[in-house]
């Protein structure tokens, strides 16, 4: 029997060879069609190494004050920089809390966008309107974030509401 440790890292090893095949093969074969097609220009831009080595992205949708936040912050297993939370809405800007090794704090939108290792770089491409309406929020000591990326999302108003 194998030990667990080093379960974790042979599956961890195989992640990797997993994803640098994926790359090799977007870049060989896929990229080239794109190119030749003009994808880019109808569709999303050229996929980069952060596209390939970035978690998983999971967004939080709902009404305001259904307790996305708070969703995230049980999650987290803390309180995160930028969290706003409350009975009326309080949360007004998309904010990606990822992990980071370091420090905590706040990222504006506009810097996420041209970090290198974030999937973000795409969405400058929606100006600056929305770029000041997204963060980043980056978080020490919590394991989830080692393997996902959440972004919570302002409450969108009920029907009756509007």
């Amino acid at each position: 029997m194998i030990p667990r440790n080093q379960e974790v890292a042979k599956a961890g090893y195989e992640s990797q060879e997993v994803l640098h095949d994926l790359r090799t093969l977007y870049l060989e074969r896929i990229l080239p069609v794109e190119e030749l097609c003009h994808f880019h220009k109808v569709g999303n831009l050229q996929l980069d190494g952060a596209s390939f080595s970035s978690p998983p992205m999971v967004m939080l949708i709902g009404p305001y004050s259904a307790g996305k936040t708070s969703f995230i912050k049980h999650l987290v297993g803390k309180s995160f920089p930028g969290e706003r939370v409350g009975i009326e809405p309080t949360t007004d800007k998309f904010v990606a809390i990822m992990n980071s090794e370091d420090e905590e704090r706040i990222v504006p939108g506009n810097a996420l966008t041209v970090t290198p290792n974030t999937p973000f770089a795409g969405l400058e491409k929606f100006g600056n309107g929305f770029l000041t309406r997204f963060e980043g929020s980056q978080v020490t000591g919590s394991e989830i974030l080692k393997n996902l990326l959440i972004v919570d999302t302002p409450g969108i108003l009920t029907g009756e509401k509007q």
